[in-house]
């Protein structure tokens, strides 16, 4: 972070709350907001859509690990170049700062499209499956996941990592399939179907996520994955 910006903050009843950039709502300011809050104006403003190590570093030095700060990126970008400058240099430049400030536990969040395509009358995802990622983005995540294996291995990083289907919740982000739906059917214009709309996919509500990442975090076994699904399989036109 080699600039410091500028955050909306206002005092409600004496509580100072500041204005979230991502979320567009505004939030009780702490000083990880804070920091939460300069580092994505910092990814906005240098379009450093990588995870570099200077602001990972910056944001651990400022906020403490010990704080169990997290610290998310996610990226909408397109771009094969950069899903992989952010999923798999990303991942190994936080997986570098983990090694360097002795981590108690990493953990690494992924996708169940590292394993390729469902198959409706097919059996689900295994742990044990093995990885056919069918995307730029899905190879990236894959390549991410044996990164972290690697460290794991190579520098006794205590690590777990789960490969989660697809979420769904409130503030979703637009562009994903429910809330695009939503989105259309409330204003009225024509649904997006892409190809036949035959494509499998698991649904997850975020909540039940959250929680399923609180047992793995606090009580999953050093260097296991996990697989955390919805049982909720359906087609993508069955679903709209």
């Amino acid at each position: 972070m080699s600039h410091s910006f500028s955050i909306k903050t206002k005092l409600v009843n004496s509580k100072e709350y500041l204005f979230d950039e991502l979320r567009k709502k505004w939030i009780l300011s702490t000083p990880e907001e804070e920091v939460r809050q300069q580092f994505w104006k910092y990814l906005h403003f240098e379009k450093k859509y990588p995870v570099s190590l200077m602001a990972i570093e910056k944001t651990i030095i400022i906020n403490g690990l010990n704080k169990r700060f997290d610290l998310l990126i996610y990226d909408r970008n397109g771009n094969p170049n950069i899903i992989v400058e952010t999923n798999v240099i990303g991942t190994c430049n936080l997986l570098n700062m983990g090694v360097k400030y002795n981590v108690e536990r990493f953990y690494h969040v992924s996708t169940d499209e590292v394993y390729g395509d469902l198959d409706l009358n097919g059996e689900p995802f295994l742990e044990t499956t093995p990885y056919d990622p069918k995307s730029p983005y899905s190879a990236s995540k894959a390549a991410s996941d044996h990164f972290v294996r690697a460290y794991g291995n190579t520098y006794s990083l205590d690590y777990v990592i789960s490969n989660c289907s697809n979420n769904y919740g409130p503030n979703q982000y637009p562009e994903k399939l429910i809330p695009k739906v939503i989105d259309c059917i409330l204003n009225k214009k024509s649904i997006p179907v892409y190809g036949k709309g035959d494509n499998i996919r698991d649904w997850l509500y975020v909540e039940d996520h959250a929680k399923a990442i609180d047992i793995i975090f606090h009580r999953g076994n050093p260097g296991e994955t996990y697989n955390v699904g919805g049982d909720c399989e359906k087609t993508n036109i069955d679903l709209i």
